[in-house]
């Protein structure tokens, strides 16, 4: 699982280690940390925990540094350093004079990705908080929160710099890089292209490189999108996304189809595993038919079609608006082809099950009609 959302990514992870057996799920804030940790062919890095920092860290808290979303070098500082001022160890005033020094700072490969990629999250309207490590003056790596979200101008975003104290680092997770068995990828809608043909291909290759999968047409791909993001067409016509769903999901519905995706039977959530009630289902299929005469208790129609004698059908429009429910029943009792039309047929039908009600409007509505037509001359 790959997740803006740290808590609803570790909630979807629990819930599928819980739900599906024989199935190891890892859940990761970020697509390139993801790519980074588990399909990178690169050395492994430095993973010693990082230490806490506090207050006396900073020259202010919180520090807010505007930069460009282009190139993420500093537009502007709140509050301007001071000389004396100080930054981890550095002088405050070299560290962020310097547009983009402030970034050199980020050794740790994991957090400087982050970074990056918050780019593309803040251009959806998203807000990044996240604690990250950047070095100190004495090279020590440092725990630091990040807040990022978009600025008043389009072309920037604030970072804002706080401390981060133990607690904060405490679920930090060192240790070699994991190797998995991928099958399958459920991404925040977030970091989707608008094309996932090329991107979707791009992951499989990784995934051969890095040994972890020995199939990847096999592999499957789930969006997991807000109810007010961004819906791309390409998303639902591309053959390579099995699912998409729209938060808060149903999370039986995405087990059955990773149960039945991934052929894991291991679960409740298979078809081989779940009881089944037969549906019925009342459905009207409608169809148009020319009305040529009408009467209190019955009509002749023009059809396309025979309409086969004793067959009961649904009357509809003009006054059969009026009948209860909308629409009165009648049963045909003869149906012909019409001698000058050999591409018709009349069906002559009764009404079925008429009420004293719709009885009384449908003389009505005759005489008055025939008083109409006899008026414009018409009537006979």
């Amino acid at each position: 699982m790959i997740d803006s959302d740290d808590d609803f990514g570790n909630t979807l992870k629990e819930a599928l280690s819980k739900d599906i057996d024989l199935i190891d799920a890892v859940s990761e804030y970020s697509l390139s940390v993801f790519i980074h940790k588990y399909l990178s062919t690169e050395g492994e890095e430095d993973n010693t925990p990082p230490l806490p920092t506090q207050e006396s860290d900073f020259y202010t808290t919180p520090l807010a540094l505007t930069v460009g979303m282009g190139d993420l070098k500093i537009v502007s500082i709140e509050p301007s350093p001071k000389d004396e001022d100080m930054f981890l160890g550095f002088p405050a005033v070299a560290t962020f004079m310097s547009p983009d020094r402030w970034i050199a700072l980020i050794k740790h490969k994991e957090s400087r990705l982050i970074v990056e990629e918050s780019v593309n999250l803040v251009l959806q309207g998203k807000t990044l908080s996240k604690v990250l490590f950047i070095h100190d003056s004495e090279n020590q790596k440092r725990a630091v929160r990040f807040k990022i979200f978009r600025a008043s101008t389009e072309q920037n975003m604030i970072v804002e710099l706080s401390p981060a104290g133990i607690e904060d680092i405490l679920e930090y997770e060192s240790g070699p890089r994991k190797k998995i068995k991928l099958n399958a990828l459920i991404v925040d809608a977030a970091f989707m292209p608008e094309d996932p043909s090329g991107w979707c291909e791009g992951l499989r290759q990784r995934a051969v490189q890095a040994e972890a999968t020995q199939d990847p047409a096999a592999m499957r791909f789930f969006i997991v999108g807000d109810s007010d993001h961004r819906n791309l067409p390409g998303w639902f016509a591309s053959p390579q996304i099995s699912g998409y769903f729209v938060k808060p999901i149903d999370m039986r519905l995405l087990m059955f189809l990773l149960s039945e995706f991934l052929d894991n039977k291991t679960t409740i959530y298979h078809f081989e595993n779940l009881g089944w009630a037969q549906p019925t289902l009342n459905t009207h299929v409608s169809k148009s038919i020319k009305l040529e005469a009408l009467s209190e208790y019955g009509a002749r129609l023009r059809s396309s079609a025979p309409i086969a004698p004793g067959t009961v059908f649904y009357l509809r429009k003009m006054i059969f608006d009026k009948a209860p429910n909308g629409c009165l029943a009648a049963r045909v009792y003869a149906c012909e082809q019409d001698p000058n039309d050999k591409t018709s047929y009349q069906v002559f039908a009764l009404y079925f099950g008429i009420g004293d009600a719709f009885l009384k409007y449908a003389r009505t509505w005759i005489r008055d009609n025939y008083a109409a037509l006899k008026a414009q001359g018409g009537g006979s």
